[in-house]
């Protein structure tokens, strides 16, 4: 499997905006193309990672983590 940094970088301002309305505007995206993007990352990769609600988007706690983000959260 071959993954779109520029996918990551949607995820990842995504995680650190809480909202995909403030990330779209950081990425000078329209929301509909970064919900897009971030919905074919997760078909990519098999697995949600977002919680979306209708106060915002949370990372969930069952998602994958790597070395970076654990220590992170520590």
């Amino acid at each position: 499997m071959r993954l779109d940094l520029n996918k990551l970088d949607h995820l990842i301002a995504v995680a650190e905006e809480g909202s995909l309305t403030r990330a779209a505007a950081r990425l000078h995206l329209s929301q509909q193309a970064l919900s897009t993007s971030i919905r074919v990352l997760e078909r990519e990769v098999g697995v949600p990672l977002l919680e979306r609600s209708s106060a915002g988007v949370t990372v969930p706690s069952t998602a994958p983590t790597t070395p970076a983000t654990r220590n992170r959260a520590a």
